[in-house]
């Protein structure tokens, strides 16, 4: 599996840091890059560059959801995304599942491509949606 050697690497990458947010590591697979962060105790943020299509959407929902044990709540930056397949819509779809059943308070940040597919969709309402990272933490009950 393509997470196996990042796995390896994992702690050693692992840093604490004052500010809160530590940055774990990084995956990418061939057209995407994953780069989970934790901030404060209670959320994690999980960045998604490059495009998500029928062949890593899949790895979308893998990452975006295994570090979450204990986290109250996750952030999903999709907005460096260049291209989001109909797939990548199967892959919001079963992590909104996920927090749902393991309670966790969730939000998208969509960007360009993902808030185009979700208008042509009209799944625009289905998933919490926000514009910027700021607005996220506002948002959010931590």
């Amino acid at each position: 599996s393509y997470m196996s050697i990042i796995d390896q690497n994992a702690s050693r990458f692992a840093a604490r840091t004052k500010t809160g947010v530590i940055s774990l590591f990084s995956s990418v697979d061939d057209t995407a890059r994953f780069t989970a962060h934790w901030h404060r105790p209670s959320a994690i943020l999980v960045r998604v560059t490059g495009e998500i299509d029928a062949v890593n959407a899949s790895h979308l929902t893998e990452y975006a959801t295994r570090y979450l044990d204990g986290h109250r709540a996750l952030v999903l930056d999709l907005e460096g995304l260049r291209f989001f397949g109909t797939d990548g819509l199967v892959a919001l779809d079963e992590i909104r599942r996920h927090c749902a059943i393991e309670r966790i308070d969730w939000s998208v940040i969509p960007g360009r491509a993902v808030a185009k597919l979700l208008d042509i969709s009209g799944d625009s309402g289905t998933f919490p949606l926000s514009d910027s990272i700021p607005e996220v933490w506002s948002k959010l009950a931590l």
